[in-house]
């Protein structure tokens, strides 16, 4: 009879340890789940930001962009339109050549997490050239895939960079209004800019 008694207590015991440590281990686990919650990188939703680029002097050079947080895959929109006297050596200001430049990009970071890193890309891009001499003017237009790649640094700053250069090989243009013509074989385009992300 004594001996039952004691191994009653003693499963009594055991399983009172066992019910304050399963309801200790389960008041820890929300503990852990809010810190890994407020951290600094859960916090971030990903980064928004606009590159401005060095043919901006010229016209208009911007890329859109988007990113997750930690993700490699970067996407966004690129607007490219600038001109130039593309006739200069006749002293003719009314001569001129306009590229526009306009479409999607896809960019794929091989290091994410770090301040710098080398990427891929690829895009489809429409490109628009038109040129006006002697008062008339020829456009083309062709649409076609880019690829190339390039670097970006200090992504985790408020100003980051971006060189980068991209491909077109099958890309062709050809304008001709009769005074004067323009072609171009296979599309380029060069990436020089600063970065503003906003979050």
């Amino acid at each position: 009879m004594y001996r039952s008694c004691v191994v009653a207590v003693r499963l009594t015991v055991t399983g009172l340890l066992l019910r304050f440590s399963a309801l200790a281990g389960a008041s820890e686990l929300p503990a852990l789940a809010s810190n890994q919650e407020t951290g600094p990188e859960s916090s971030r939703s990903g980064e928004v930001g606009i590159e401005v680029g060095a043919l901006t002097f010229v016209g208009t050079d911007l890329h859109l962009f988007y990113r997750l947080a930690d993700s490699p895959w970067m996407i966004g929109f690129r607007y490219l339109d600038y001109e130039d006297d593309f006739i200069s050596i006749d002293f003719d200001n009314t001569d001129r050549e306009t590229q526009t430049v306009t479409g999607p990009f896809v960019r794929y970071l091989f290091e994410p997490g770090r301040a710098r890193s080398w990427y891929l890309a690829g895009s489809m891009y429409q490109v628009t050239q038109k040129i006006e001499c002697g008062g008339i003017s020829d456009e083309d237009r062709a649409s076609g895939l880019f690829f190339g790649g390039g670097l970006m640094g200090r992504r985790d700053s408020l100003i980051s960079y971006n060189v980068g250069l991209m491909l077109s090989p099958g890309m062709s243009l050809s304008t001709d209004n009769g005074q004067c013509s323009s072609e171009t074989d296979g599309g380029i385009d060069g990436v020089l800019s600063l970065m503003i992300v906003f979050n």
